[in-house]
């Protein structure tokens, strides 16, 4: 059975590596998504300061395996990942993620 994993980033300073590197993260994010491994992902602070991810991985090595494919984490625009086991609780969506698993 699937567990889900919540993986946060902290990005980098360099901006312009960041932009550089935005189509080849979102084609891998992407296929994430089609294979069913991504449930969702965005960035998050304003201005973006790094991005949040909801996997969908057999353990915790496959959701870091997944995350470290990143053209993000791949080239070190990352100054900061966690990737840590997430299990919904509360909120008017909880059921969804039960179906999810």
């Amino acid at each position: 059975m699937s567990e889900l994993f919540a993986a946060s980033y902290r990005f980098g300073p360099d901006v312009a590596a960041l932009e550089s590197a935005t189509p080849a993260h979102v084609d891998h994010l992407s296929a994430l998504s089609e294979q069913g491994r991504l449930l969702c992902s965005g960035p998050v602070g304003d201005p973006y300061a790094g991005a949040l991810l909801l996997l969908r991985a057999e353990d915790l090595e496959a959701a870091e395996a997944m995350v470290a494919q990143d053209a993000y984490c791949a080239r070190g625009l990352v100054t900061d990942v966690r990737v840590e086991a997430w299990t919904p609780m509360l909120g008017a969506r909880r059921g969804l993620f039960e179906e999810i698993r």
